[in-house]
């Protein structure tokens, strides 16, 4: 991702990064977050409902990451969507696009493809890409709690 950051990307890459994020929440076990409860009810859980929940938690909660991790985060991702073919790229950018709105049908090639791309990065970048995604939902979810109904 070079020295781009986080809040310069456009949002189909944000929206990307979000997609990639729910597509692992799903497919990869997260043992880390198993000691927090509510975190791991909703990484754990599964199907479009649970993908489209994700996708929104992960897209907030990467915004509260601090600045160096949103850029690890980001190069973690891309380091995995590199390892897909053009024509995979293509395709999932299209289906990232339509973010929270994709089928189900699409938002399991979407899981599929992430799934494809993060089997390529070694196993301790993995284990740091499913730790940050952790700490981006962990953090959405704390401030979902600490927000008055007012204000959400």
């Amino acid at each position: 991702m070079d020295a781009k950051s986080f809040s310069t990307m456009t949002n189909r890459t944000k929206l990307a990064i979000s997609l990639v994020i729910v597509a692992i929440l799903l497919a990869v076990g997260l043992y880390w977050y198993r000691q927090h409860d509510e975190v791991s009810d909703v990484l754990l859980r599964q199907g479009p409902d649970a993908a489209r929940q994700g996708i929104g938690l992960s897209q907030e909660g990467v915004k509260l990451l601090p600045p160096e991790e949103r850029q690890e985060l980001g190069a973690l991702y891309q380091a995995a969507l590199q390892n897909l073919s053009d024509a995979d790229k293509q395709r999932f950018a299209a289906l990232a696009n339509k973010g929270q709105a994709a089928s189900d049908q699409e938002i399991a090639e979407s899981s599929d493809l992430i799934q494809r791309a993060l089997r390529t990065l070694p196993a301790d970048k993995s284990e740091r890409l499913l730790a940050l995604v952790g700490k981006a939902v962990q953090l959405q979810l704390s401030q979902s709690k600490s927000t008055p109904p007012a204000e959400k």
